[in-house]
């Protein structure tokens, strides 16, 4: 299962490096500020896969396992705090 999820971390920063690189700052609503926040959010993914991959190829299963795990229970949990105090109109 672990392994799956990495992939999808896989998937997804190479899905928000394409946005990064390829669409260019007047599409966004707000310009460069959003952009330079979307790219935070890119860098912090690249930082989390390249760890998470350096703890599976280095013999570091658990420590790959237990770090995946909470990346993605913290995103369910905002996720769900989200959905939770928004304004549904």
């Amino acid at each position: 299962m672990a392994k799956i999820l990495y992939y999808f971390l896989l998937v997804l920063t190479a899905l928000l490096l394409y946005n990064w690189f390829f669409i260019p700052g007047k599409i966004m609503s707000n310009g460069q500020s959003e952009k330079a926040g979307f790219g935070i959010i890119t860098l912090v993914s690249c930082i989390l896969s390249a760890v998470i991959g350096y703890l599976y190829y280095s013999g570091n299963q658990r420590g790959g396992n237990i770090l995946v795990y909470t990346v993605f229970g913290i995103g369910l949990i905002g996720l769900v705090y989200i959905i939770s105090t928004v304004r549904w109109n």
